[in-house]
């Protein structure tokens, strides 16, 4: 029910009471006006706009006034600054917050206690008040002097001051630090027997924590900080296992900077595992958040960590549950702790694959409406897939056989983020690896091709690299896929364009995608062969000293010459190109000698016309300085390249196609084969040449959380 507003004539008539001779009858305005703060926005609104009240309430703070009215003042100037639209004007109240400050020092535990909950609701203000308060002379440090009064009012009330003005700025941060003994009198704090005073402090080192590097060593070095924040989790409290629990996400979290002190916790924390796994069921959704957090954190840095984890009874499930929460924040860390379990072991991604609710959790984080705020958890659900993938036979289909996630997949392509286009067209390039109706699938999917040709000009060689490897495993179909490929605005120039770049996994993938779009009709091939730069680009990939991208680029140029005599004779006029096929015939890989062997045959194979078979005999003779003799002549095959210490691979002879070649590329520590099309090599590719998603950095899901139970926005119930 809200409250009335008074007559503005009475609360006129209170106001001048408050400078009344009579101590009695300026202690009962004072405490008037401070139970009328307590009440409804409105009231408080009026007792801050009555002509002179903060001025008056903010003079009874002075010495000439008896305890009892410096406590109702204070008392009536923290309920004000309770309210979020009033702290302002309470701050600038001239020497208010001095005022308060002076009062940490009063002989009443009563009156230190009003003084220090009225600060702590100004710090829970703005960054630039929190900075005003710290500033103050005195201020930090009689809140540090507060933390060791015997009354326990008072050490809460310091504390969450405390905790409020170390959820502000580096700066407001290190004015608490510098006070000598703060850390040591929060860390003491941990052992109060009130759990509102554990809570607190608990939230005040995590808050701490949450600052700099060297803010965290200093509260890790804190004498039993670590122990203390542990033996917390075990409180019957969820307001305090979860302040605990986010304390030791602040200081495991970080920059790789970090990972040294992050080391350091976790060896102090070998014997939580349990608990937290127990935290994991608990009611509380921050709770819950805030233990999944910490594992996640715990995994990132400790190999001895995730170990223990994944050997944990029911810990790998009890996150793998959360993946399902009605909380955002809950499904973050859940699926964040997933991550970089999976990029720990063998054994924990088989134990997240086979764990009851985890592959579904996941598919539906992946497909889940794509906004700001869920784009990360999309993000995180989508790399723990496909670590999983690279694995998992039946991960993949699982992936494949969901169209909510191929949904969410292309939701992904339109980030601004190049880490997680990365992982969207990774995935494209998985199920582009799958059966023709995986493929035509993906293809056919609204947006999908246009977008993975967009990524060919990202910024980012990583985001290139895999749309060009999508690209070509599509291409790797049936000669309707081709066409498809072919057709997308943009896709065979933006390939082109990449055989240029500084990037040799790059220049292979977009070699091996042109080479499968050559695989396909004579219309095809013309469409590769007419790019701006695509010829003279794979001829000039030949002298490349990547294997790959010279193998990639040979059969490239093969698929071609398997074409018209007029392709035949623009591959062979192409600067470098016979030579380099001819100089490739001494690699020291047989799959690079069979792809330059396989297009010189078909060079040098007739037609209705020998021109094109004329030019590259002439090249070649040129090349090895001797008569060339195709295979099947009595004249002795062509020596070796220089320094070649292995036997040449022989031309075919004039007039037949080399064989489909197959080999294999080894991807993610295990083999992976190539499909090779029709007369040459139609390549297949797994997504990245290194483990996708390594690990999240913890900022990203709560490890520096800095709005603790107690942090910003928190105050202290108003007073009577």
């Amino acid at each position: 029910m809200q409250q009335p507003a008074i007559a503005q004539q009475d609360m006129e008539a209170l106001v001048r009471l408050l400078r009344s001779s009579n101590e009695v009858v300026r202690r009962s305005a004072a405490e008037g006006l401070s139970n009328l703060a307590r009440g409804s926005q409105a009231l408080r609104e009026q007792v801050a706009a009555a002509p002179g009240a903060l001025e008056a309430l903010v003079q009874l703070l002075g010495s000439s006034s008896s305890m009892d009215v410096q406590k109702a003042a204070a008392t009536g100037l923290g309920n004000l600054a309770g309210s979020e639209g009033l702290k302002q004007q309470v701050a600038e109240a001239a020497e208010a917050i001095k005022g308060l400050v002076q009062l940490l020092g009063s002989s009443s535990q009563e009156v230190q206690e009003a003084a220090a909950a009225a600060l702590a609701n100004l710090a829970s203000g703005s960054e630039g008040m929190q900075q005003q308060l710290a500033e103050v002379e005195g201020a930090v440090a009689g809140l540090v002097q507060g933390l060791g009064s015997s009354s326990c009012k008072v050490q809460w009330a310091a504390t969450v001051a405390l905790c409020n003005l170390a959820d502000g700025s580096e700066a407001s941060k290190q004015q608490i630090v510098t006070v000598h003994g703060a850390l040591e009198r929060l860390v003491q704090s941990l052992g109060c027997s009130r759990s509102m005073v554990q809570e607190a402090a608990a939230s005040a080192l995590g808050n701490l924590a949450a600052g700099s590097e060297g803010l965290k060593n200093q509260v890790a070095a804190a004498a039993g900080a670590t122990k203390g924040l542990e033996q917390l989790l075990h409180s019957s409290s969820h307001r305090v296992q979860e302040a605990a629990a986010g304390a030791l996400c602040n200081l495991t979290g970080g920059t790789a900077g970090s990972r040294g002190l992050a080391r350091c916790v976790a060896a102090e924390l070998q014997g939580a595992v349990d608990r937290l796994v127990q935290l994991l069921g608990s009611s509380s959704c921050q709770v819950q958040e805030n233990a999944a957090a910490l594992l996640q954190n715990l995994a990132l840095h400790d190999e001895q960590w995730q170990q223990q984890v994944a050997a944990a009874p029911g810990a790998i499930e009890g996150v793998a549950q959360l993946l399902c929460s009605s909380s955002r924040e809950v499904q973050e860390a859940a699926a964040g702790a997933l991550l970089n379990f999976a990029c720990g072991s063998d054994v924990a991604q088989r134990q997240i694959a086979a764990a009851p609710g985890a592959l579904p959790g996941l598919l539906q984080l992946l497909s889940s409406s794509s906004s700001s705020s869920r784009e990360e958890v999309q993000h995180v659900a989508a790399k723990v897939l496909l670590i999983l993938a690279c694995e998992s036979v039946a991960v993949r289909q699982q992936v494949a056989a969901a169209p909510s996630a191929l949904q969410g997949l292309l939701q992904l392509m339109g980030s601004s983020k190049q880490e997680v286009l990365t992982v969207a067209a990774e995935w494209f390039c998985f199920l582009a690896e799958g059966s023709n109706s995986v493929q035509q699938q993906v293809a056919e999917a609204p947006g999908a091709l246009e977008g993975l040709v967009q990524l060919l000009g990202s910024s980012s060689q990583e985001v290139q690299q895999a749309a060009a490897a999508a690209l070509s495993n599509l291409a790797a179909g049936g000669e309707a896929l081709k066409q498809q490929v072919a057709e997308a605005p943009g896709a065979i120039q933006g390939l082109a364009q990449l055989l240029g770049s500084s990037s040799q996994e790059v220049q292979e993938a977009a070699a091996e995608a042109l080479g499968n779009l050559a695989a396909g009709s004579e219309g095809l091939k013309q469409q590769v062969a007419e790019a701006p730069g695509a010829i003279q680009g794979l001829a000039q990939l030949l002298g490349s000293s990547s294997r790959e991208v010279n193998e990639a680029a040979a059969a490239a140029l093969g698929n071609l010459a398997a074409g018209s005599e007029a392709l035949k004779q623009q591959v062979a006029e192409a600067p470098g190109a016979i030579q380099g096929l001819a100089q490739l015939l001494g690699s020291s890989s047989r799959e690079v000698q069979e792809a330059a062997a396989a297009a010189l045959g078909k060079l040098a194979a007739g037609g209705s016309e020998a021109s094109a078979q004329q030019a590259a005999t002439g090249q070649l003779q040129e090349v090895f300085r001797t008569p060339l003799q195709l295979p099947g002549s009595s004249s002795a095959p062509p020596p070796a390249a220089a320094g070649a210490s292995h036997q040449v691979v022989s031309l075919n002879a004039a007039g037949q196609t080399a064989p489909d070649l197959h080999h294999h590329q080894q991807q993610q520590q295990r083999q992976q084969q190539r499909r090779r099309q029709q007369q040459q090599p139609g390549k297949r590719k797994s997504p990245g040449t290194s483990q996708p998603g390594t690990s999240l950095e913890g900022p990203a899901h709560k490890a520096a959380r800095t709005d603790e139970a107690l942090g910003a926005g928190s105050k202290v119930p108003g007073q009577q």
